[in-house]
């Protein structure tokens, strides 16, 4: 862990931490963006149980991941034939799925989620021009193959309810 500080009375706090150990209290954290996070760690269930640890009671995670059944999640698989990495090459996709259940698990909420990015996996501009039809028929025709994800969840309480301002 390392904390930068200034003196300077705007200055902001940068914490450096292990996924599955954060600097926080827990219940003090808001919202919790985990962009392409779970494809990188050894351990994909302690990070959100770490997460869930530290979300506030109606707090929010956002998790975008690869998809590992989609096109590019089989090109990453196959990798060996065609020479070339089309995702990082360390990267672990977890299937969507696989997430969902491990949020229920811990208690949250799944509020919504959507796939995206439909074209073949291609580092030509040739061949993802003519893969362009693929972004427009994917959610219709094939929604769950997109090659990234995003997945919102809420971290509900039971009994807990919410208070307003009460005016006199």
């Amino acid at each position: 862990l390392e904390q930068k500080n200034s003196s300077d009375a705007g200055a902001r706090a940068t914490h450096l931490a292990h996924f599955d150990c954060l600097p926080f209290a827990s219940e003090s954290v808001d919202l919790v963006a985990l962009p392409h996070t779970l494809e990188f760690v050894a351990s994909p269930y302690a990070v959100l149980s770490e997460v869930e640890r530290v979300l506030r009671p109606e707090g929010y995670i956002v998790i975008s991941g690869f998809n590992p059944a989609s096109l590019w999640g089989l090109r990453h698989r196959m990798a060996c034939w065609f020479g070339q990495h089309c995702l990082p090459k360390e990267a672990q996709p977890r299937t969507y799925s696989l997430v969902k259940e491990q949020l229920r698990q811990l208690g949250l909420e799944i509020d919504g989620g959507r796939f995206g990015c439909y074209r073949w996996p291609s580092h030509t501009e040739k061949w993802l021009r003519y893969s362009t039809f693929m972004e427009k028929a994917g959610d219709r025709w094939w929604p769950i193959f997109g090659a990234s994800y995003l997945l919102l969840a809420v971290k509900r309480v039971s009994g807990m309810h919410l208070i307003g301002v009460h005016w006199d």
